[in-house]
C-alpha cells in the first residue's frame, strides 16, 4: 500500500509502509443487527463455569468477542496481510474487569482486577446474569471491519521506523493521528479493535504486561527500575499482541480521564488459546 505521505518523513516512506498492520476495528451494529460480539448485557459462559470474583466481589462484565465473527470480517483482510493475532476459529471471549477499583495492570496484584473466561463452545455456553454486587452494562453490539494501524510514537516499533528531528517527529505523529481518524471511519474516540498497533496514551502496555505478568512491579518511572528486568521486557515484548483495545463511544463505562483498556496477549498463549494468562493494562490521557 503506497501511502500519502508528507514530505518531512518521505525519506523514510519504506519503513513506515512496511510497518503497516491489519486490525479489525469493532463498531455499534445498526439497529436490528444481532451479533454476539457486544459490549455489556450478559456473558456467555461455559456451563458450570463461575462468575469472575475478585477480593472485592464480583467483577464486571466489560464485553465479549465472538472469534467466528471476528474471522469472517477477518477475510477482508486478505489482501493485504493476515492479522497479527492467531484468532481461534469458534468461541466466545468475555472480558471481566473491576470498573470501580480500575487497576491499572502495573502491579502484579492488579491481576484480580480482570477476568477472561474463553467458551470454545457457543452451542453449549449460557447467559449468565450479573451475581448481586456486579455493576451491569446495557447491551450494545459490535460489528467488526477491516483496516490497517501504523505504529503510533510510544509504541516500540516506533524506533525502527528511524525518524529523527522534532519536525518530522512532530509531523509523523500528526500524520498517524489523521490516518486512525480516516480508518476509523471518522470517530475520534473509535479505539476499538483487535490485532494491529495498540493506540498507547501512555508507554508501550506490552512492557508493562511482561514485567507485571512475572512479578515484577512495572510503575513509576522506568529509569528507576532494574536494568535486567527493564532488558528483558524489552526482549520479551515482542511476544505480547494486542487482542482488544477497548474504549466504548459513550459514557456507559466511566473510565478515568477518558482511559482505555488493553487485553494483552503473548502469542504462544494466544495460539494455545491459554486467555487465563492474558494481561489487562489501562492507560489514560
Amino acid at each position: 500500500m503506497r501511502l500519502e505521505l508528507p514530505a518531512e518523513i518521505e525519506a523514510v516512506r519504506e519503513r513506515i509502509e512496511a510497518s503497516i498492520a491489519p486490525c479489525l476495528f469493532l463498531s455499534p451494529a445498526e439497529d436490528g443487527e444481532l451479533t454476539r460480539t457486544r459490549l455489556g448485557g450478559a456473558p456467555l459462559l461455559p456451563p458450570g463455569v463461575a462468575w469472575p470474583r475478585s477480593d472485592r466481589g464480583p467483577l464486571s462484565f466489560v464485553g465479549q468477542l465472538d472469534f467466528r465473527e471476528l474471522q469472517h470480517a477477518a477475510q477482508k483482510c486478505a489482501a493485504v496481510r493476515e492479522l497479527d493475532v492467531a484468532l481461534p476459529t469458534d468461541g466466545v471471549l468475555s472480558l471481566f474487569y473491576d470498573v470501580e477499583e480500575q487497576p491499572w495492570g502495573y502491579d502484579p496484584a492488579h491481576a484480580s482486577g480482570f477476568a477472561l473466561v474463553y467458551a470454545p463452545d457457543p452451542a453449549r455456553a449460557v447467559d449468565v446474569e450479573p451475581p448481586e454486587g456486579a455493576i451491569p452494562f446495557d447491551e450494545e453490539p459490535l460489528v467488526a471491519g477491516a483496516g490497517l494501524t501504523l505504529p503510533w510514537p510510544d509504541d516500540r516499533a516506533y524506533a525502527s521506523l528511524e525518524i529523527t528531528g522534532e519536525a518530522a517527529e512532530r509531523t509523523y505523529r500528526d500524520y498517524v493521528e489523521r490516518f486512525s481518524l480516516a480508518q476509523g471511519r471518522g470517530i475520534p474516540a473509535l479505539r476499538q479493535q483487535v490485532g494491529g498497533h495498540a493506540q498507547w496514551l501512555q508507554r508501550d502496555g506490552r512492557i508493562t504486561a511482561e514485567l507485571a505478568s512475572s512479578g515484577v512491579h512495572a510503575g513509576g518511572d522506568p529509569r528507576t527500575w532494574r536494568s535486567a528486568d527493564l532488558r528483558r521486557a524489552e526482549s520479551e515484548a515482542q511476544s505480547w499482541r494486542l487482542l482488544w483495545q477497548l474504549k466504548p463511544e459513550d459514557d456507559r463505562f466511566t473510565w478515568v480521564d477518558l482511559g482505555t483498556l488493553y487485553v494483552l496477549i503473548r502469542d504462544e498463549d494466544l495460539r494455545a488459546q491459554r486467555f487465563e494468562r492474558a494481561w489487562v493494562v489501562f492507560q489514560s490521557g
